[in-house]
Protein backbone atom coordinates (compact mmCIF):
# COMPACT_ATOMS: atom_id res chain seq x y z
CA UNK A 1 0.00 0.00 0.00
CA UNK A 2 1.47 3.31 -1.07
CA UNK A 3 1.91 5.95 1.58
CA UNK A 4 -0.08 9.15 1.24
CA UNK A 5 0.59 12.29 3.21
CA UNK A 6 -3.13 12.80 3.66
CA UNK A 7 -3.24 9.64 5.77
CA UNK A 8 -1.22 11.30 8.53
CA UNK A 9 -3.07 13.02 11.36
CA UNK A 10 -2.78 16.80 11.56
CA UNK A 11 -0.62 16.55 14.70
CA UNK A 12 1.75 14.21 12.85
CA UNK A 13 2.02 16.64 9.90
CA UNK A 14 2.90 19.52 12.22
CA UNK A 15 5.30 17.33 14.19
CA UNK A 16 7.01 16.16 10.98
CA UNK A 17 7.54 19.74 9.80
CA UNK A 18 8.96 20.82 13.16
CA UNK A 19 11.11 17.68 13.40
CA UNK A 20 12.66 18.34 10.00
CA UNK A 21 13.51 21.92 10.95
CA UNK A 22 14.98 20.67 14.22
CA UNK A 23 17.03 18.04 12.37
CA UNK A 24 18.51 20.66 10.05
CA UNK A 25 19.30 22.94 12.99
CA UNK A 26 20.98 20.13 14.92
CA UNK A 27 23.03 19.11 11.88
CA UNK A 28 24.30 22.65 11.34
CA UNK A 29 25.02 23.01 15.05
CA UNK A 30 26.92 19.69 15.15
CA UNK A 31 29.11 20.61 12.18
CA UNK A 32 29.76 24.09 13.57
CA UNK A 33 30.62 22.62 16.98
CA UNK A 34 33.07 20.17 15.43
CA UNK A 35 34.71 22.96 13.43
CA UNK A 36 34.93 25.12 16.55
CA UNK A 37 36.60 22.27 18.42
CA UNK A 38 39.09 21.92 15.56
CA UNK A 39 39.88 25.64 15.64
CA UNK A 40 40.29 25.62 19.42
CA UNK A 41 42.47 22.50 19.31
CA UNK A 42 44.74 23.86 16.59
CA UNK A 43 44.99 27.15 18.47
CA UNK A 44 46.04 25.34 21.63
CA UNK A 45 48.68 23.33 19.76
CA UNK A 46 49.91 26.47 18.03
CA UNK A 47 50.57 28.02 21.43
CA UNK A 48 52.33 24.79 22.43
CA UNK A 49 54.58 24.81 19.34
CA UNK A 50 55.46 28.47 19.84
CA UNK A 51 56.44 27.70 23.41
CA UNK A 52 58.66 24.88 22.15
CA UNK A 53 60.32 27.30 19.72
CA UNK A 54 60.85 29.89 22.46
CA UNK A 55 62.33 27.22 24.73
CA UNK A 56 64.60 26.07 21.92
CA UNK A 57 65.79 29.66 21.48
CA UNK A 58 66.71 29.65 25.17
CA UNK A 59 68.68 26.44 24.68
CA UNK A 60 70.67 27.92 21.81
CA UNK A 61 71.15 31.25 23.61
CA UNK A 62 72.49 29.41 26.67
CA UNK A 63 75.05 27.61 24.53
CA UNK A 64 76.07 30.86 22.84
CA UNK A 65 76.59 32.43 26.27
CA UNK A 66 78.74 29.48 27.29
CA UNK A 67 80.77 29.69 24.09
CA UNK A 68 81.20 33.44 24.48
CA UNK A 69 82.23 33.12 28.12
CA UNK A 70 84.74 30.40 27.31
CA UNK A 71 86.25 32.39 24.44
CA UNK A 72 86.54 35.48 26.61
CA UNK A 73 88.29 33.48 29.32
CA UNK A 74 90.71 31.95 26.84
CA UNK A 75 91.58 35.34 25.38
CA UNK A 76 91.90 37.26 28.67
CA UNK A 77 92.78 34.60 31.18
CA UNK A 78 90.39 36.33 33.62
CA UNK A 79 88.13 33.94 35.53
CA UNK A 80 85.36 36.56 35.65
CA UNK A 81 84.77 35.92 31.95
CA UNK A 82 83.49 32.47 32.87
CA UNK A 83 80.36 33.91 34.53
CA UNK A 84 78.32 33.71 31.29
CA UNK A 85 79.63 30.18 30.85
CA UNK A 86 78.43 29.12 34.31
CA UNK A 87 75.08 30.91 33.95
CA UNK A 88 74.60 29.44 30.48
CA UNK A 89 75.25 25.96 31.83
CA UNK A 90 72.35 26.27 34.28
CA UNK A 91 70.12 27.95 31.68
CA UNK A 92 70.83 25.21 29.16
CA UNK A 93 69.92 22.45 31.60
CA UNK A 94 66.65 24.18 32.59
CA UNK A 95 65.66 24.97 29.00
CA UNK A 96 66.47 21.45 27.79
CA UNK A 97 64.39 19.95 30.59
CA UNK A 98 61.48 22.22 29.68
CA UNK A 99 61.80 21.36 25.98
CA UNK A 100 61.67 17.66 26.79
CA UNK A 101 58.55 18.10 28.91
CA UNK A 102 56.86 20.02 26.09
CA UNK A 103 57.65 17.37 23.48
CA UNK A 104 57.06 14.29 25.62
CA UNK A 105 54.30 13.20 23.19
CA UNK A 106 56.59 13.55 20.14
CA UNK A 107 59.20 10.74 19.99
CA UNK A 108 60.95 12.26 16.97
CA UNK A 109 61.50 15.58 18.74
CA UNK A 110 62.64 13.81 21.91
CA UNK A 111 65.22 11.91 19.86
CA UNK A 112 66.49 15.19 18.39
CA UNK A 113 66.71 16.74 21.86
CA UNK A 114 68.65 13.71 23.08
CA UNK A 115 71.07 14.18 20.19
CA UNK A 116 71.38 17.86 21.08
CA UNK A 117 72.14 16.94 24.69
CA UNK A 118 74.86 14.54 23.54
CA UNK A 119 76.44 17.27 21.41
CA UNK A 120 76.41 19.62 24.40
CA UNK A 121 78.00 17.00 26.62
CA UNK A 122 80.68 16.29 24.00
CA UNK A 123 81.47 20.01 23.66
CA UNK A 124 81.55 20.45 27.42
CA UNK A 125 83.80 17.48 28.15
CA UNK A 126 86.05 17.52 25.11
CA UNK A 127 86.41 21.25 24.55
CA UNK A 128 85.14 23.52 27.32
CA UNK A 129 86.13 21.59 30.45
CA UNK A 130 89.47 20.63 28.92
CA UNK A 131 90.24 24.19 27.87
CA UNK A 132 89.34 25.57 31.31
CA UNK A 133 91.52 22.98 32.95
CA UNK A 134 94.46 23.79 30.71
CA UNK A 135 94.00 27.52 31.31
CA UNK A 136 94.38 26.87 35.02
CA UNK A 137 98.10 26.24 34.56
CA UNK A 138 100.31 28.91 33.00
CA UNK A 139 102.37 26.25 31.26
CA UNK A 140 99.37 24.86 29.37
CA UNK A 141 97.51 28.10 28.55
CA UNK A 142 98.91 28.14 25.04
CA UNK A 143 97.63 24.62 24.51
CA UNK A 144 94.18 25.69 25.75
CA UNK A 145 94.11 28.51 23.20
CA UNK A 146 95.25 26.17 20.43
CA UNK A 147 92.35 23.87 21.35
CA UNK A 148 89.96 26.73 20.77
CA UNK A 149 91.53 27.74 17.47
CA UNK A 150 91.71 24.15 16.23
CA UNK A 151 88.03 24.23 15.31
CA UNK A 152 86.98 21.42 17.62
CA UNK A 153 84.62 23.69 19.53
CA UNK A 154 83.21 25.21 16.34
CA UNK A 155 82.43 21.80 14.90
CA UNK A 156 80.53 20.79 18.02
CA UNK A 157 78.62 24.10 18.13
CA UNK A 158 77.78 23.89 14.42
CA UNK A 159 76.36 20.42 14.96
CA UNK A 160 74.36 21.67 17.93
CA UNK A 161 72.96 24.60 15.93
CA UNK A 162 72.05 22.31 13.04
CA UNK A 163 70.24 19.97 15.42
CA UNK A 164 68.36 22.88 16.99
CA UNK A 165 67.43 24.16 13.51
CA UNK A 166 66.02 20.72 12.66
CA UNK A 167 63.89 20.74 15.81
CA UNK A 168 62.65 24.25 15.02
CA UNK A 169 61.86 23.31 11.41
CA UNK A 170 59.77 20.36 12.61
CA UNK A 171 57.76 22.62 14.93
CA UNK A 172 57.25 25.18 12.16
CA UNK A 173 56.00 22.42 9.87
CA UNK A 174 53.48 21.49 12.57
CA UNK A 175 52.46 25.14 12.86
CA UNK A 176 51.92 25.39 9.11
CA UNK A 177 49.89 22.17 9.01
CA UNK A 178 47.71 23.23 11.93
CA UNK A 179 47.23 26.65 10.38
CA UNK A 180 45.92 24.93 7.25
CA UNK A 181 43.60 22.74 9.31
CA UNK A 182 42.29 25.78 11.18
CA UNK A 183 41.71 27.70 7.94
CA UNK A 184 39.89 24.69 6.46
CA UNK A 185 37.71 24.43 9.58
CA UNK A 186 36.85 28.14 9.37
CA UNK A 187 35.96 27.82 5.68
CA UNK A 188 33.87 24.71 6.31
CA UNK A 189 32.09 26.43 9.19
CA UNK A 190 31.29 29.38 6.95
CA UNK A 191 30.00 27.14 4.17
CA UNK A 192 27.99 25.07 6.65
CA UNK A 193 26.38 28.18 8.13
CA UNK A 194 25.42 29.53 4.71
CA UNK A 195 24.21 26.16 3.42
CA UNK A 196 22.42 25.45 6.70
CA UNK A 197 20.63 28.80 6.51
CA UNK A 198 19.58 28.06 2.94
CA UNK A 199 18.34 24.58 3.85
CA UNK A 200 16.44 25.93 6.85
CA UNK A 201 14.75 28.57 4.67
CA UNK A 202 13.85 25.90 2.12
CA UNK A 203 12.66 23.58 4.91
CA UNK A 204 10.55 26.33 6.43
CA UNK A 205 9.03 27.11 3.04
CA UNK A 206 8.39 23.41 2.43
CA UNK A 207 6.82 23.03 5.86
CA UNK A 208 4.52 25.98 5.24
CA UNK A 209 3.56 24.51 1.87
CA UNK A 210 2.94 21.12 3.51
CA UNK A 211 0.72 22.67 6.18
CA UNK A 212 -1.08 24.75 3.57
CA UNK A 213 -1.78 21.83 1.24
CA UNK A 214 -2.39 19.26 3.96
CA UNK A 215 -4.41 21.33 6.45
CA UNK A 216 -5.32 24.93 5.57
CA UNK A 217 -6.49 24.37 1.99
CA UNK A 218 -8.65 21.29 2.78
CA UNK A 219 -10.25 23.09 5.74
CA UNK A 220 -11.08 26.12 3.58
CA UNK A 221 -12.57 23.77 0.98
CA UNK A 222 -14.60 22.05 3.69
CA UNK A 223 -15.81 25.38 5.04
CA UNK A 224 -16.91 26.47 1.55
CA UNK A 225 -18.78 23.22 1.02
CA UNK A 226 -20.57 23.52 4.36
CA UNK A 227 -21.60 27.07 3.42
CA UNK A 228 -23.02 25.88 0.14
CA UNK A 229 -24.92 23.09 1.87
CA UNK A 230 -26.29 25.62 4.35
CA UNK A 231 -27.65 27.51 1.35
CA UNK A 232 -29.34 24.30 0.18
CA UNK A 233 -26.86 23.76 -2.66
CA UNK A 234 -27.01 19.98 -2.48
CA UNK A 235 -24.91 19.39 -5.60
CA UNK A 236 -21.76 20.61 -3.82
CA UNK A 237 -19.08 17.95 -3.69
CA UNK A 238 -17.59 17.22 -0.26
CA UNK A 239 -13.78 17.39 -0.51
CA UNK A 240 -11.56 15.11 1.52
CA UNK A 241 -13.58 11.92 1.23
CA UNK A 242 -11.25 8.95 1.60
CA UNK A 243 -8.63 10.73 3.68
CA UNK A 244 -7.55 8.99 6.88
CA UNK A 245 -6.85 12.07 8.96
CA UNK A 246 -9.08 14.55 10.81
CA UNK A 247 -9.97 16.24 7.50
CA UNK A 248 -11.30 12.90 6.24
CA UNK A 249 -13.37 12.46 9.40
CA UNK A 250 -14.84 15.95 8.94
CA UNK A 251 -15.57 15.15 5.28
CA UNK A 252 -17.45 11.99 6.23
CA UNK A 253 -19.46 13.93 8.81
CA UNK A 254 -20.32 16.60 6.24
CA UNK A 255 -21.22 13.89 3.73
CA UNK A 256 -23.65 12.40 6.29
CA UNK A 257 -25.10 15.87 6.80
CA UNK A 258 -25.43 16.31 3.02
CA UNK A 259 -27.10 12.91 2.62
CA UNK A 260 -29.53 13.86 5.39
CA UNK A 261 -30.43 17.10 3.60
CA UNK A 262 -30.97 15.21 0.37
CA UNK A 263 -33.31 12.72 2.06
CA UNK A 264 -35.18 15.54 3.82
CA UNK A 265 -35.70 17.35 0.50
CA UNK A 266 -36.93 14.13 -1.09
CA UNK A 267 -39.46 13.67 1.70
CA UNK A 268 -40.63 17.24 1.34
CA UNK A 269 -41.15 16.76 -2.39
CA UNK A 270 -43.15 13.57 -1.77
Amino acid sequence: MSFRLSHLPIAAKIAAALAFLLLVSLTVMAVSWRNLRTIEETGRWDVHSREVLETLDRVVAAMLNRETGLRGYLLSGEASFLEPYRAGEADFAAALKRARSLTVDNPAQLARLDALARLEQAWTSEVAARAIRLMGEPATQAEARRLETSGAGKAAMDGLRANAAEIAASERDLLARRSGESAAAVALSRITSIAGFGVMVAAAAGSLLLLHLGIAKPIRGMTGTMGRLARQDLVAEVPGIGRHDEIGAMAEAVQVFKDGLIRARALEEE
